[in-house]
């Protein structure tokens, strides 16, 4: 296995499709915002210092990552993780976003960040046969792949799921009080 810094179009084809290899059609996450960033013509790109990484064996991809690094920031940031389920594999990326942190004398790695916080920042745990809008899409055994790899969880969010009101629900009281 081998980390490779993605480069050539052929590589950035590779990030890029990695995702639907995993999840099949299952996937539903757009692609422009990850093109932008590839391409250096995301807004961001301009702020950070920005990398992409492919893990590969042979011809095959087995992971991707993206570590991005914020100029008088001491952390770099890991994310667009996509990987199979092999710790081995995870290792390999985990231990190249280290090296990078201890070359670039930061003090920490934090993910999964995808760039930046208002992009995405934390992988769902549960309710994977769901997906809705806003919310992380991910393999459920991606939290447990940086836990062996030694990242620490250091929040929990909680999304709340509220059903549509029925018609005649909205002559509720509650709902007069708040119109």
């Amino acid at each position: 296995m081998k980390v490779i810094k993605v480069s050539t179009p052929d590589q950035q084809a590779a990030f890029l499709n990695l995702p639907r290899q995993l999840y099949g059609m299952d996937y539903h996450q757009a692609d422009e915002v990850v093109e932008q960033f590839l391409q250096g013509t995301h807004p961001l790109s301009d702020d950070a210092q920005i990398t992409h990484y492919l893990l590969t064996c042979g011809e095959i991809t087995l992971g991707r990552m993206t570590l991005t690094h914020f100029p008088q920031s001491p952390t770099l940031y890991l994310g667009y993780f996509e990987c199979e389920d092999d710790q081995d594999s995870a290792n390999c990326l985990f231990e190249k976003a280290k090296e990078e942190a201890i070359r670039q004398k930061l003090t920490s790695v934090t993910g999964p960040v995808d760039v930046s916080f208002w992009i995405g920042y934390r992988f769902k745990t549960n309710n994977f046969d769901r997906v809705f809008f806003g919310e992380p899409q991910n393999k459920d055994y991606y939290p447990t792949l940086f836990e062996r790899g030694g990242f620490i969880p250091t929040n929990r969010y909680v999304s709340h799921y509220h059903r549509p009101i029925a018609g005649d629900e909205s002559e509720m009281a509650k709902f007069k009080k708040r119109s």
